[in-house]
């Protein structure tokens, strides 16, 4: 047998070399992994590394429009080598939450079928329970239903696989396999050897949070247990991915320290460039295998055509998490508004200082009327709210005073310290918004800024008297 190799170091010196591209997380995350190698903080054993990649390579098929066996790529093999292959001095596994982002089309479940794949029928520990997690059963089943398809493509492992009403079971190793929905209050009895999440940035509100902080804290009674979690980016505010995101972005920056998290964040660096193919290669790292260039030159082509569908582009396949449609921000730029970006580093199709927007609080909270007319963009933007393509609104801020309710789980927002950007949107983070557009001919825009501005006048009045 030839020597085990370290795809870990193959893959640091080509993205660091630039032959293949990586964006800065990236590289940030195999520059702390070899660092740590090199200072012994952790130890790599080549052997379990290569025989996790030696495993899904023979045995894991693909589940979708073909059935041959998986060829992992260099990014993966590195990926896999990591989480198997970094050990502590006793031979046990150093990391136990596994962040992946990654652009659509990249084959992310694919890869989390074959992880739970090799760890439910290689994995040493007796009696494992592995969990397929998502908000809704038929959301988790996606994963559970692609492994399931895997496996029945190898007739050794299908042969070790009892599909029941409501999981897999494997007997020689009492291993479950099973899809489940959330219910933290449920969850209190479960001993999971391995939770995968897909696409946590679908999962809204606290549930979620509350969902995979149970399942974390069930973790405890494994020796090496893991939580892999794999998404696109999304639109909703202060979820599980968010939250992970934040721990992740900190670490990587060196701000905490944490030892058992391992996020790999493929995203571009450089929004402007959203549209330049080698700079999506750093949130695609399949292209060219799973997806083909050709299928980003024609997304880009309608993305640059509409604002709505620019924003889905920013999502899906640049990884960068939209608070808007309209003014999209990086991740953590509302919290660092003011610092690290403003309003001037987006596009803005409206603007308070030449009468071209107006807002005001009223009883039903934020009212925002914009005139649309001043330029071509901001034209094609009303021209999208008028067919009915983009229908709600969203607004970025930051929090002077909240308040949280335990028992309800209700975060309540007291008082706004600053707002940054209001934006027309198809995926509002409150529902109950809504916009329209109206023709600047008829001159209401005119009379609702004069009667706001008469209405602003009189509470200026009133303050000034108190």
């Amino acid at each position: 047998m030839p020597p085990y190799r370290n795809y870990i170091y193959e893959y640091h010196a080509k993205i660091t070399s630039g032959e293949i591209i990586a964006g800065k997380w990236i590289k940030k995350i195999y520059e702390i992994i070899i660092n740590g190698l090199q200072k012994q903080e952790y130890f790599f054993n080549a052997k379990a590394a290569n025989k996790a990649i030696r495993f899904i390579e023979n045995f894991c098929h693909h589940s979708k429009g073909r059935n041959d066996l998986i060829k992992l790529e260099l990014w993966q093999k590195a990926i896999v080598s990591v989480i198997f292959g970094i050990q502590d001095a006793e031979k046990i596994r150093i990391f136990r939450e596994i962040f992946i982002v990654i652009g659509r089309k990249n084959g992310k479940s694919l890869f989390a079928s074959a992880i739970i794949a090799y760890m439910a029928y290689l994995e040493p520990e007796y009696g494992q329970e592995i969990y397929c997690l998502a908000p809704k059963l038929d959301q988790a089943a996606l994963v559970y239903d692609g492994f399931y398809q895997m496996v029945q493509a190898e007739d050794e492992l299908a042969e070790l696989a009892k599909k029941r009403r409501s999981d897999i079971y494997i007997a020689e190793s009492n291993t479950v396999i099973k899809p489940i929905a959330f219910n933290a209050k449920k969850s209190d009895g479960f001993n999971p050897q391995l939770v995968v999440c897909d696409e946590m940035a679908a999962w809204s509100g606290d549930a979620g949070l509350k969902q995979y902080e149970v399942m974390k804290s069930a973790l405890g009674a494994r020796t090496q247990p893991m939580i892999l979690s794999i998404s696109t980016a999304g639109y909703i505010n202060d979820s599980i991915y968010d939250e992970l995101m934040k721990r992740s972005t900190s670490f990587l920056k060196g701000n905490n320290k944490e030892r058992r998290l391992l996020p790999f964040l493929y995203m571009i660096d450089d929004v402007e460039k959203w549209n330049d193919i080698d700079e999506l290669k750093k949130a695609n790292p399949n292209m060219g295998v799973s997806v083909k260039e050709s299928f980003f030159m024609d997304e880009i082509a309608v993305a640059e055509g509409s604002l709505s569908k620019k924003a889905e582009f920013l999502t899906k396949y640049c990884n960068i998490k939209q608070n808007s449609s309209i003014a999209w921000l990086e991740y953590q730029t509302v919290e660092n508004a003011g610092v690290e970006k403003t309003l001037e580093d987006f596009r803005v199709f409206a603007r308070q200082s030449n009468n071209t927007l107006i807002l005001e609080p009223d009883v039903k909270g934020l009212f925002v009327a914009a005139d649309l007319s001043r330029t071509d963009l901001a034209r094609g933007l009303y021209q999208d709210i008028s067919a009915g393509m983009i229908t709600k609104m969203s607004w970025a801020f930051t929090v002077a005073e909240e308040s949280y309710d335990r028992e309800t789980h209700t975060r309540t927002i007291l008082k706004i310290k600053k707002v940054y950007d209001v934006s027309a949107v198809s995926i509002p983070a409150n529902n109950d918004t809504e916009i329209s557009a109206r023709a600047f001919a008829s001159r209401s825009y005119e009379r609702e800024r004069q009667e706001l501005l008469k209405r602003r006048a009189a509470i200026l009045k009133i303050k000034a008297s108190l």
